[in-house]
């Protein structure tokens, strides 16, 4: 698998997950330069506005890039090291205890895995529009994948 096609696995995974998740997002590209190979921009919300459902919705949206990535590349699929740390960050905002982290932490897991999986072919619709077009927005996206769920 390309480079090219396993960052558009990645950033297809959190635009399908954020569409399932009804997490707002602009655009999702390939093509987002400098350090950042790609990119779901998300719509920003206030944290004290968020509820508890949009903030884990979020997070499962962070996890699925990488579960994405590893499912298209015939991985197993385990978020470890940086990724898992990420999540773990995420979740520290409502501070809870090392054991409710490390449960929320496999609640996320797991979520992210179901909605991988479970939305695959738009995932894989997704990152190979991705790769014929760079970048998508949300609304483009959206038609794109309704008009093939309605077909």
């Amino acid at each position: 698998m390309t480079d090219n096609a396993r960052i558009a696995y990645h950033e297809a995974g959190h635009a399908v997950a954020a569409i399932s998740r009804h997490i707002p997002f602009e655009s999702v590209t390939v093509d987002a330069g400098g350090i950042s190979l790609g990119n779901t921009v998300l719509t920003p919300v206030a944290f004290a506005a968020s509820s508890l459902d949009q903030l884990v919705g979020r997070t499962v949206v962070a996890a699925t890039g990488p579960i994405a990535e590893c499912l298209a590349a015939g991985c197993d699929v385990l978020i470890s090291g940086p990724d898992r740390d990420l999540i773990v960050d995420c979740l520290k905002e409502a501070e809870p205890n090392e054991q409710a982290r490390e449960l929320l932490g496999r609640y996320i897991h797991a979520k992210a895995c179901e909605v991988v999986t479970a939305h695959w072919s738009f995932v894989y619709m997704t990152a190979n529009l991705l790769l014929e077009h760079g970048t998508l927005s949300r609304d483009w996206l959206y038609r794109q994948l309704f008009r093939v769920a309605g077909a």
